[in-house]
């Protein structure tokens, strides 16, 4: 049977009647190509237009710097996860360049044809525009900075070392300055035959050097410089502080001519060519647009702390980093045009509806037969506990001091750091809810994914390092001569005295590569091929950490172990003895039972220990090299004291609370004692 044709889609039906003539083809043609001689003109203006339009990209990662070219063609973000990502102004992914380190710095030329990178992995990087290294220069500490001349041939470099360092475009250097702290900001105007180099430090001094490396003056100001930017002549500098304040000073003398105060520290500046516009970031998270004289011109508060922004030179858009986002801000009748952040008005209105819902739940229960029941029981319990309060009222009097102070230093504290886990948080500044936010940051930050793993490995080998004091513990309890056995246990407790950072530190020099004892040993036992640079290798710098305080006989755990084994009662011992247990036999059927209690205790401890481990981390490696030895608690120390989000520290906090509280419920229900006894 014949089938029905099917109607046709409208998309077949105008299929169907274009022309299929050769005339009518050579129409279509024409007035094609009419239509598009008409519109090129409007269609580059369009295109030229359209790189102009503002955008704001989450970029998954803290981006700590910003440059752009004097075009704004090209937009460089320097991130914490180890990459230099580059965009067009249209915000379009151009290219990422990998480096080992989180990137604290970024420059590009005004062509856009150079770039140069400071990154944590101490090295300087010199890309080209199109993210191809074409060298990088090594240092003795962390590069903080980096900055370039106008046309690309000359880098500036700043480093924890106190030093300023000068390469030219082959990556030659040619100079070092010696700062008297941490170089925290650089700048360069100028070209290859002249230039001049501006510098700040964390000593709260501006430098300005020339070309061969000599200062021609030094500027003290009030607090630790943050940011640094200077006008394509030099003729004005600005400095962002610690302190607060905007600090233009006079390219000429460093003579500052105002402070502008931001009521935050500020971390970002930049200056238009003319000077005759400033812009500044604040760990706040606002962003200041200041005239000539200081004065405000636009203030925006944008949700987040600002840690780089850069202005196109021959355009007046504005590029911000600015958490983990890169925008990219039009200009407007003297202003920029920023994306608002999130309204408060949906949580608020959010938790009124949730307390109004539960109130009313209340009242509805409080009007039913079995709602009166339970309410009336509840009421008389409620009663009976204030009567045996105002009955002892003279001993929880004693006790209110204690409670408040546990009030004030441990509750507060905790509580305060949950509810700020859900806010962007500047102390002495203010707070501003953004509900999950940072928790959505925690789920793409590989830092603390990398820091989980690794607690995962520490909690795992803390729990095999108490066999060792298990072991001795059984060892000491069955000696027979008393004296012996008394002097061991002293001997064994004695290094609780040492502080725990002394043992460390020497567990340092232990691994020191050159004169440590680990490689001299190696070296003398001709196993010269072992040596290793032991905490700067990314393969063995975990596992020694793990390995320090080796044999592992912890003072703490062997006097619970030994105060569980001379608890259990004598006769329990001489009924095995009756039964001819032996010595392992005992261990497994008497001992190990009698001291689960003991051993819960220890794992508990440990499993909070290995959680919150910070300090062998932070006087080791520092969670380096690159992340091998991350872990969270030192995260959440970075993001407080290194980067000022304190609200992003407070999730961290919040979620390390809920795994240690799991880890404990869990350990508290599963690792029970087999035996009870009573003595």
């Amino acid at each position: 049977m014949g089938r029905t044709p099917a109607p046709l889609t409208p998309l077949e039906g105008r299929r169907m009647i274009q022309p299929s003539t050769r005339a009518g083809r050579r129409l279509v043609m024409l007035v094609a190509g009419a239509i598009w001689a008409l519109l090129a003109p409007l269609q580059t203006a369009f295109a030229q237009g359209a790189v102009a339009r503002a955008w704001n990209k989450d970029l998954g990662a803290t981006v700590y710097s910003v440059a752009s070219s004097a075009d704004g063609s090209l937009v460089l973000a320097g991130r914490r996860d180890n990459r230099i990502a580059a965009f067009d102004r249209a915000g379009k992914l151009l290219w990422e360049f990998k480096t080992q380190g989180s990137v604290y710095g970024v420059a590009v030329s005004d062509d856009g044809q150079s770039i140069a990178a400071a990154s944590e992995d101490r090295n300087v990087y010199y890309l080209d525009g199109a993210g191809k290294e074409l060298w990088k220069q090594h240092g003795a500490q962390t590069f903080t900075s980096v900055a370039l001349s106008k046309d690309g041939a000359i880098v500036a470099a700043g480093s924890d070392d106190r030093q300023i360092y000068l390469f030219d475009r082959g990556g030659k250097q040619r100079w070092t300055f010696a700062t008297g702290d941490s170089v925290t900001a650089v700048a360069v105007y100028g070209g290859a035959r002249a230039f001049r180099v501006a510098a700040g430090s964390r000593d709260s001094r501006a430098h300005l050097l020339s070309a061969d490396g000599k200062l021609l003056w030094q500027q003290p100001l009030s607090y630790s410089i943050g940011a640094l930017a200077v006008t394509p002549t030099g003729r004005w500098i600005v400095a962002g502080d610690r302190g607060n304040h905007v600090n233009l000073l006079d390219g000429i003398n460093g003579k500052p001519q105002w402070a502008f105060d931001a009521r935050s520290p500020v971390q970002a500046v930049a200056i238009r060519a003319d000077g005759k516009s400033v812009v500044a970031g604040t760990a706040g998270g606002t962003v200041y647009v200041l005239d000539a004289a200081g004065k405000i011109v636009q203030q925006q508060q944008i949700g987040a702390e600002v840690n780089g922004l850069a202005l196109a030179g021959s355009r007046p858009e504005l590029a911000v980093a600015s958490g983990t986002a890169l925008a990219y801000l039009t200009h407007s009748g003297g202003t920029y045009t920023f994306v608002r952040p999130a309204s408060r008005v949906l949580p608020i209105a959010a938790g009124t509806i949730a307390v109004l819902v539960l109130l009313g739940s209340a009242v509805a229960l409080r009007r039913t037969a079995s709602g009166e029941r339970r309410w009336s029981v509840y009421g008389r319990r409620g009663r009976r506990v204030g009567r045996e309060v105002w009955r002892q009222r003279l001993s929880y009097l004693f006790l209110l001091p204690t409670l408040a102070l546990l009030l004030v230093f441990s509750y507060y504290p905790a509580f305060s750091g949950i509810v700020h886990a859900f806010s962007v948080w500047t102390p002495g500044v203010g707070t501003r809810w953004i509900g999950f936010q940072n928790f959505r940051i925690l789920l793409a930050d590989r830092y603390l994914w990398i820091g989980t793993l690794n607690a995962v490995k520490l909690v795992a080998t803390g729990f095999l390092k108490l066999l060792a004091p298990l072991l001795v513990a059984e060892l000491i309890f069955h000696l027979r001569n008393d004296v012996l056995r008394y002097m061991l246990r002293t001997l064994f407790v004695i290094p609780l005295i040492v502080p725990g950072v002394v043992g460390i530190l020497l567990w340092v020099n232990i691994y020191d590569p050159n004169i440590g004892l680990a490689n001299q040993t190696l070296r003398a036992l001709g196993l010269q091929s072992w040596t290793r640079v032991w905490l700067g290798d990314e393969r063995t710098a975990l596992w020694a950490i793990i390995f320090m305080g080796f044999p592992w006989v912890s003072a703490f755990a062997l006097l619970i172990f030994y105060g569980g084994l001379i608890s259990i009662p004598g006769e329990l011992f001489d009924a095995a003895k009756v039964d001819g247990a032996g010595g392992l036999r005992r261990f497994w059927s008497l001992d190990l039972p009698l001291l689960l209690g003991q051993i819960r205790l220890l794992l508990i401890l440990g499993f909070i220990g290995g959680v919150q481990e910070f300090g062998a981390v932070f006087l080791t490696t520092g969670g380096g090299p690159g992340s091998a030895t991350y872990v969270p608690a030192l995260e959440l120390y970075y993001q407080a004291v290194r980067f000022n989000n304190f609200g992003l520290a407070s999730a961290i906090g919040a979620v390390l609370f809920l795994v240690i509280l799991g880890g404990t419920i869990l350990n508290m229900r599963y690792v029970k004692s087999a035996v009870e006894y009573t003595s």
